[in-house]
């Protein structure tokens, strides 16, 4: 709660660095806060393994397609690395 307190505060003063939104959207995945986490995930800038769990959140809210095509996406950029064999595999 904290951490979530203290990121909001920096957006409140104009903190609007990508890393920031990032960490903020894997807070907010953490607390199941789906909408929000996808929002600040949109104004970040996710990683690979951010990228998955964006995925996870689509499915979980039901957006299969949109899920898919992600993870489409995801395999197609970075087939070779251990974050792409796991949602290849998963």
């Amino acid at each position: 709660d904290e951490a979530l307190a203290a990121m909001n505060k920096a957006v409140e003063l104009g903190d609007k660095s990508k890393e920031l939104y990032t960490f903020r959207a894997r807070l907010h995945v953490d607390r199941k806060e789906y909408p929000e986490a996808l929002a600040d995930y949109a104004l970040g800038e996710p990683l690979t393994e951010d990228v998955l769990r964006v995925g996870q959140v689509l499915v979980i809210q039901g957006d299969l397609g949109k899920a898919e095509s992600l993870y489409s996406s995801l395999l197609v950029q970075d087939s070779t690395s251990v974050s792409g064999k796991v949602s290849a595999s998963g």
